[in-house]
């Protein structure tokens, strides 16, 4: 299966939200499926437009535990994500519940579940710390950052709508 992640800021305006519903449809039916998050209004924008081809992360904070589609992060030493996230940060174990969560969430949205994973690209838009997160984990692992803030970047993604 082939993944990209998509994440962006609170703020987005809504003309970049109408793009990320045409890109995240555009994308849905070409058979690459969304990972994201239900922290903000372009994540809601991107599972919008991925008609139902979607995972979303939750933190611990986000899960209520009767979400069908929230996939709730496991924070246990030994858990796979969490081995990652201490060796990516060292202060990993020292970072509040909230930071964890967040770290442990941009961690599956990038690499999945079982971190072997990777999207094959990152579609972004703001730059709050979750996105900024995701940007250095795309970075770490070469994975390529669409940054729909960035004139350039926004032409190429609209440049897929019409192939």
């Amino acid at each position: 299966m082939r993944y990209y992640a998509g994440c962006g800021s609170q703020e987005t305006p809504e003309k970049v939200l109408q793009l990320i519903r045409l890109v995240a449809a555009t994308l849905s039916k070409r058979g690459i499926t969304l990972r994201t998050t239900e922290q903000t209004s372009a994540d809601l924008a991107f599972r919008q437009g991925s008609n139902g081809k979607f995972f979303t992360y939750l933190t611990a904070q986000d899960f209520e535990g009767s979400s069908v589609w929230g996939i709730p992060p496991i924070s246990s030493p030994s858990d796979v994500r969490s081995a990652l996230a201490r060796k990516l940060d060292p202060r990993f174990l020292m970072k509040t519940e909230l930071e964890k969560g967040q770290e442990l969430a941009a961690i599956q949205v990038m690499l999945g579940c079982s971190t072997k994973d990777p999207a094959k690209m990152l579609i972004v838009y703001g730059a709050d710390s979750f996105a900024k997160r995701c940007v250095e984990l795309a970075s770490q692992y070469q994975i390529p950052v669409f940054d729909l803030a960035l004139k350039a970047d926004r032409a190429k993604v609209m440049s897929w709508l019409n192939k």
